[in-house]
């Protein structure tokens, strides 16, 4: 499979979703939103990949997906599938940071601080400027 970022409507609307409940899980401390292809199908779904610190399978990571998609983000028959995959912090640490890498949406969460931090191209990438009117 070939992770991407993802423009989606629904992938924009499952970030927003994230910041606003990632804190109702202490245990969630990342979150990617991917566009994830299927090289051998060539079918696109989206994807997130949470990072946890407990114990595989994530009872936070499972919950939070129920919640999002049951209360934040209703997918109707036009939209992608969405699927999750829990890692766990320490065992899955070379992932995470590959992840990392990939330039996706991230949802970080530091539950000491109760700070939520995004990262996105939408944000980070300044857009370009309009161009000039010629008859001006």
């Amino acid at each position: 499979m070939k992770l991407g970022w993802s423009t989606d409507p629904v992938a924009v609307a499952l970030r927003d979703a994230l910041v606003r409940r990632v804190r109702e899980f202490p245990a969630v401390r990342s979150v990617w939103v991917a566009q994830v292809r299927w090289r051998a199908s060539g079918e696109e779904h989206l994807m997130l990949h949470v990072a946890v610190d407990e114990d595989l399978p994530s009872a936070s990571a499972h919950r939070l997906m129920q919640i999002l998609l049951r209360e934040e983000v209703k997918l109707g028959q036009g939209h992608p599938k969405v699927g999750m995959l829990a890692l766990n912090t320490t065992t899955h640490a070379e992932s995470i940071a590959e992840l990392d890498r990939q330039g996706l949406d991230t949802v970080r969460h530091d539950p000491e601080s109760g700070r939520v931090q995004v990262i996105s191209r939408e944000y980070d990438d300044p857009p370009t400027a309009p161009a000039k009117d010629a008859t001006a």
